[in-house]
């Protein structure tokens, strides 16, 4: 099934939401929480898996997203090199960088639901 951009970027909102929920601790809870890492490298996944569709189906309106390309690579770095991920960083990525991210996503939406 062919998806269209509002539900990636969607997508991509829910995933931001659903990090946020899991890191809402210390980074020294968040480490001993195994399904808790688990499930905010999954949403990292989803993130970057959206994106990438994004890319495919509408590249101008992903050319807006620029940090489009560090979390499609951090999606791999996930996949394809998982015993090299450094949960603190994670943990960092999903308290300190993802809610800018998730605002511009969430604009990005809205002028969409606006046009």
């Amino acid at each position: 099934m062919r998806r269209d951009a509002r539900a990636l970027l969607h997508d991509i909102l829910q995933a931001a939401d659903d990090i946020a929920a899991f890191t809402d601790m210390s980074l020294d809870a968040y480490l001993a929480n195994k399904p808790f890492r688990l499930a905010v490298e999954r949403q990292f996944t989803v993130m970057g898996e959206a994106l990438n569709a994004l890319s495919r189906f509408d590249p101008a309106l992903a050319e807006r997203i620029p940090e489009m390309s560090r979390l499609i690579g951090f999606r791999n770095v996930l996949i394809h090199r998982y015993e090299t991920i450094n949960q603190s960083t994670v943990y960092d990525h999903a308290r300190n960088s993802l809610p800018a991210f998730r605002a511009k996503i969430a604009t990005l939406l809205a002028k969409l639901d606006r046009a």
